[in-house]
């Protein structure tokens, strides 16, 4: 996805949040700087996990400044299309799966020791 098209897909994506952007600007390598005046966070935050996982972009930039004492806030972040998402079908890309690494097991001598509290 690239263009007007990244654009005009963020401000879809914005307005679902009820966010509308200052500024929203592509750039000639994948990328869009957007500004937000006066935005609650919660919104924000909740629009740039659904940027990262359904648009597939990262955000390689970021400054949210809070206005006042509220939760409103000022934001301008760079965001970009990931490589997977540029060269395959617009907006999706096929995400690595994860795999939590197994337990860390100790040899016998070690386990006994660390419940005893020697820690060696």
């Amino acid at each position: 996805m690239r263009g007007d098209a990244l654009t005009q897909a963020l401000q879809d994506s914005l307005g679902k949040y009820g966010l509308k952007a200052t500024r929203l600007a592509a750039g000639a390598d994948n990328s869009v700087q957007v500004q937000l005046d006066k935005a609650p966070f919660g919104a924000v935050a909740g629009w740039l996990q659904d940027v990262r996982q359904q648009q597939r972009l990262k955000v390689t930039d970021a400054r949210i400044v809070y206005v006042g004492a509220t939760a409103l806030v000022n934001v301008s972040a760079t965001l970009q299309v990931r490589a997977a998402a540029v060269d395959g079908a617009p907006g999706v890309a096929a995400a690595a799966p994860t795999q939590a690494a197994p337990p860390r097991r100790l040899a016998p001598r070690r386990l006994a020791a660390a419940r005893r509290g020697r820690g060696r």
